[in-house]
């Protein structure tokens, strides 16, 4: 059995959510679920210690998570606390001790802060059985006005040729097919994230 396909897009403007989403309901019809906001606060040091090891540290809501440049959680902690300045002021915890040899003596401070809004989006068919689920993100720097609009498309078994309809028509709009990244770096607050001209763009971080 094949495993089910998934990709990743980059809606670049002028799409917005509000037109991708108009663009969809003249082609499909969809069940919509409920919107999430966020905010999302993202750490490293002065020198990029966390990033130069391929993993990015971010707060949302009552959550810290260490990632790899994939979206893949390697290390997680719940806390209510919006910043630490060392690792050693970390609870006691595997994500502290996943901190500990990048960061050393390093202080960690605040690079970028982004509002997100999150939705999921279920195409049906004629019998209202859902053949695709796009789960749409879109991030808003809190520095600028820099915006980013990605979705995640994944695939429903027993509906590969919907999956390929539903691809067209978000290549019609504009939509950038992308390597299966699973994250992004934020919108910039004005530094430019190291290297970033050489990964995917959905990694990259505009000045």
């Amino acid at each position: 059995m094949l495993p089910l396909q998934r990709q990743d897009w980059i809606l670049p403007p002028p799409c917005t959510f509000e037109k991708f989403q108009t663009s969809l309901v003249q082609t499909f019809a969809m069940n919509q679920g409920l919107a999430k906001k966020t905010r999302r606060k993202w750490f490293d040091t002065m020198d990029w210690r966390l990033y130069r090891k391929k993993k990015l540290l971010f707060h949302e809501g009552s959550q810290w998570i260490l990632q790899n440049l994939k979206g893949r959680t390697l290390k997680s902690l719940t806390s209510r606390r919006k910043s630490y300045a060392t690792f050693w002021q970390f609870p006691d915890s595997p994500l502290r001790d996943a901190l500990q040899g990048p960061l050393d003596i390093r202080a960690l401070i605040e690079l970028a802060t982004e509002d997100l809004l999150s939705v999921e989006l279920q195409i049906l068919n004629n019998d209202k059985k859902i053949v695709c689920i796009l789960e749409i993100q879109q991030s808003n720097s809190c520095h600028n006005d820099k915006q980013l609009l990605t979705v995640h498309q994944r695939e429903v078994r027993g509906y590969t040729k919907k999956f390929k309809q539903v691809a067209s028509c978000i290549r019609d709009v504009g939509g950038i097919e992308q390597k299966r990244t699973g994250g992004h770096l934020p919108p910039s607050s004005g530094r430019q994230w190291p290297n970033s001209s050489g990964l995917p763009f959905r990694l990259q971080c505009s000045p």
